[in-house]
């Protein structure tokens, strides 16, 4: 019994070691596996949208877009994960436009095990214009359409519209669709017409607008902008040559009469100071030439009432002070009472003061609105005193002038400018006619119209002799280049003096515009001189004269009226130029200038003697459009195949403020 207890624990122990024996050994990993249990592709739309990838895997597994391209539309989540059953939704981006069937692989790897599943996405059918808007001229032409598809498509041209075909075959996937326009023979009337490029398959189409204006009627393209606002540059007068070289003047802001030598800092910060009573304002300063004129510039605050004595004195010897040098007899003394406020006062002397040392001062300041302008910096060799003291860092604004020069700000003056691009680019701009001091024309050079024939170039132009800027007048100048030098009317024959006189002088309401704004066309050695007349009414009168005599403006005859624009609100001055392509005179004009709502008005004539109406152009525009002008040649023709071209200033800012601070715009002209 003893010796079967014995045996039966040998067994029991030996079987119990070797299940602690077994149980001690690592128990193998299983083989990893991957079963893609939905669909081994997923097919995404064209718009966008979500798919799903369904698989099970006995182990931890990654899964990624196996294409940095596709990444780019496509993406998946989540994109790791622990055994089991899993689901990855794939997206497509809905922004992301596809041309062309897509494709991606999303690669799911677990330990050792790898499946890819393919994911498409639908192409985005596709019709897409180049351009989808064409102005077309009056003459026809055969409009090159490019069109981007990958659809089966067809043109569609409404029955309607019998003046558009197509003509040629397309191509495979970038067409050019040829559309043949037809002449337009209709004089004062713009047809459109709107031609489908649709997909046979689908609602999907593209649409193609052509404009096609009238035979006399022209189209303006948008064009852009040769300058920006600042001050102005308006009222152009615009020749084009054979080449396509294009010479141009505007008016341009003025400028102030006089070669002055300042003796204050014109950067410095201005301050207006009265001085009454008993107080006294003095500048030292040399003058190394002869000079005219020594003045300041005196504010009243807006006209009130003031007055001054401006004495002027020598200071010889350095050793005399400021008191010793104001007890001698002034050089040169003058009272000034109620003068216009910022007016240069001052004293003068035709036979010029000797070079030298000086001290002007201001004395018996009559109200404390009698002022002087200080301003911040220093000249060098100028000193300032107030009250016989020095006044430091700063000085009196008083200038002196070498010649004689009334020192007035003139308004305008004529700018020039050439382009040899169709006025994409411009040499620098010249200031070519100016307003001649001391004369008829002093205050102004503005609106220029020009031409050229018999070896001269003619620009015509505005002035008046009267400071309200009203009761204008008309000039004339000529040069034989367009740059200058100029010779002006006066009167008889042709000067470079102060002897100018007007072409055309305004007599009128003194309180109206009057006369100016010129326009010339050269036809049959007749030239027709264009003008404002803006008395009770806005109008465009006419005058002619032989092109052959070389003082014509002295033997114009006058016609009366050509344009009557009383009943056009908003309207400004006419160019008028001959279409040699219809035999006929034709002129623009802005209206409702400067208003958004703004547009060009076209009058037409058989003779340049009376002209009518026939058209409004109110598409291609800038808002606050004034004061156009458009090319013709030399002799202010426009001929066709030469591309022709208009130009207008424009605002937009209508408020009070934004007066003189235009863009000027520059855009093709298309029949």
């Amino acid at each position: 019994m003893k010796k079967n207890l014995i045996a039966f624990l040998i067994v029991f122990v030996s079987v119990a070691c070797w299940q602690c024996g077994d149980k001690g050994e690592d128990d193998p990993a299983p083989d990893p596996k991957i079963e893609i249990t939905g669909s081994p592709e997923v097919n995404l739309p064209a718009a966008g949208g979500n798919g799903v990838i369904s698989f099970t895997t006995n182990v931890a597994w990654s899964a990624k877009v196996n294409d940095t391209k596709a990444s780019s539309w496509c993406s998946i989540s989540p994109e790791s994960g622990k055994a089991g059953d899993v689901k990855i939704t794939v997206t497509a981006k809905k922004d992301y436009e596809l041309y062309d069937d897509f494709s991606a692989e999303v690669v799911i790897t677990a330990g050792t095990a790898s499946e890819t599943v393919t994911v498409t996405r639908g192409q985005k059918d596709a019709l897409i214009l180049t351009q989808d808007f064409y102005t077309v001229p009056s003459a026809g032409e055969t409009i090159d359409v490019e069109l981007q598809q990958n659809v089966d498509y067809e043109v569609q041209i409404p029955d309607t519209v019998q003046w558009i075909t197509q003509v040629g075959s397309k191509g495979l996937s970038t067409d050019v669709l040829h559309l043949k326009v037809d002449p337009f023979d209709k004089t004062d009337a713009i047809r459109y017409a709107f031609v489908l490029v649709k997909d046979k398959n689908s609602d999907l189409s593209a649409k193609i607008t052509v404009k096609q204006g009238a035979k006399y009627v022209p189209t303006i393209s948008d064009g852009w902008d040769i300058y920006k606002a600042g001050t102005y540059r308006y009222g152009p007068s615009i020749m084009i040559h054979d080449d396509g070289s294009i010479d141009a003047w505007f008016a341009a802001s003025g400028g102030q009469y006089g070669d002055w030598n300042y003796l204050f800092n014109q950067s410095g910060t201005h301050e207006a100071q009265g001085i009454t009573g008993n107080n006294t304002v003095g500048q030292k300063f040399t003058a190394k030439t002869p000079f005219w004129s020594i003045s300041v510039t005196s504010p009243n605050w807006n006209g009130q009432p003031c007055g001054f004595t401006f004495n002027l004195y020598k200071w010889d010897d350095a050793s005399m002070s400021y008191s010793q040098v104001v007890q001698q007899t002034p050089v040169a003394t003058a009272t000034f009472k109620d003068y216009k406020d910022g007016e240069k006062i001052g004293v003068t002397n035709d036979d010029k003061f000797p070079a030298g040392t000086y001290l002007w001062e201001l004395s018996k300041g009559l109200t404390e609105q009698s002022g002087v302008w200080l301003a911040t910096g220093s000249v060098s060799g100028v000193t300032s005193y107030k009250n016989g003291q020095v006044v430091s860092g700063r000085n009196w604004q008083a200038q002196y002038s070498v010649d004689k020069t009334s020192g007035y700000n003139f308004w305008d003056q004529a700018s020039y400018q050439h382009s040899d691009d169709g006025g994409k680019t411009w040499t620098k701009e010249e200031m070519v006619l100016l307003p001649t001091e001391f004369s008829s024309d002093h205050f102004s050079v503005c609106d220029p119209g020009v031409a050229r024939w018999g070896g001269y170039y003619y620009i015509g132009y505005t002035s008046t002799e009267n400071e309200a800027m009203v009761e204008n007048h008309v000039y004339v100048a000529r040069s034989k280049f367009p740059n200058g030098p100029w010779e002006k009317w006066n009167g008889s024959g042709w000067t470079t003096g102060t002897d100018v006189q007007p072409v055309i002088r305004y007599d009128g309401n003194p309180v109206n515009f009057g006369a100016g704004e010129p326009s010339i066309v050269v036809l049959d050695n007749t030239v027709y001189f264009y003008y404002s007349w803006d008395d009770q009414s806005v109008t465009t009168r006419v005058a002619t004269a032989s092109a052959d005599d070389p003082n014509w403006p002295g033997h114009l005859v006058f016609h009366g009226t050509a344009m009557d624009k009383g009943a056009i609100g908003g309207a400004d001055h006419s160019d008028v130029k001959y279409r040699e392509d219809i035999g006929k005179f034709q002129a623009v004009h802005t209206a409702a200038r400067m208003s958004a709502n703004s547009y060009i008005v076209l009058w037409q004539s058989d003779d340049g003697i009376k002209f009518e109406k026939i058209a409004e152009i109110r598409e291609g525009l800038q808002p606050g459009a004034h004061n156009c002008g458009w090319s013709g040649d030399e002799q202010g023709h426009i001929k066709l195949g030469v591309q022709q071209y208009i130009s207008y200033a424009y605002t937009l800012d209508f408020g009070p403020e934004s007066w003189g601070k235009w863009n000027t715009r520059w855009a093709k002209l298309n029949w």
